[in-house]
């Protein structure tokens, strides 16, 4: 008597995640870290399987990693390309462009050269704790963008040096 094989278990999310990762040759330590990414994005709305979610659900994780989780603005990029991948490369669906996406901020702690005073170094320590908020932030970016660098970074002969 014959018995037929019992049918092939479909594959979990993340053993077909490392399987195209290793067919691309992808590194052993991007394959981990894109799987936690991804584990994490999973985890964060309620183990639901990203086949049911949308950019609209990589919108609001890529913003609580940025505004809850404070990370880095490269950490926040991992997380982006790990999900872009999940997407696009094992799901094969195309997701929206990710609009409203809340950016992590590089952290522009700026040293002010030649202080010695006492009570400017004071000043300027103090300015660490001003908080900006994202309209803030905003309003800063529109006013940096409309300033026009004028004139040369060093003098004629000091430009030559550098060969550019």
């Amino acid at each position: 008597v014959l018995v037929a094989a019992p049918p092939d278990k479909p594959k979990k999310l993340l053993d077909q995640v490392r399987d195209v990762m290793r067919l691309k040759h992808y590194s052993l330590r991007t394959e981990r870290c894109y799987c936690d990414w991804i584990a994490r994005f999973i985890r964060y709305h309620g183990k639901r399987h990203p086949s049911g979610m949308n950019e609209i659900e990589v919108t609001a994780f890529l913003t609580h990693l940025a505004r809850d989780g404070q990370v880095a603005a490269s950490t926040q990029n991992q997380a982006l390309s790990a999900l872009l991948f999940l997407y696009k490369e094992v799901l094969k669906v195309e997701i929206g462009w990710l609009e409203g996406v809340e950016r992590a901020q590089k952290p522009w702690i700026v040293p002010i050269p030649g202080t010695t005073k006492l009570h400017r170094l004071e000043e300027n320590i103090d300015a660490v704790s001003v908080e900006l908020t994202p309209d803030d932030l905003r309003d800063i970016d529109d006013a940096t963008a409309e300033i026009t660098v004028q004139g040369a970074r060093y003098p004629e002969k000091l430009e030559q040096m550098t060969g550019r």
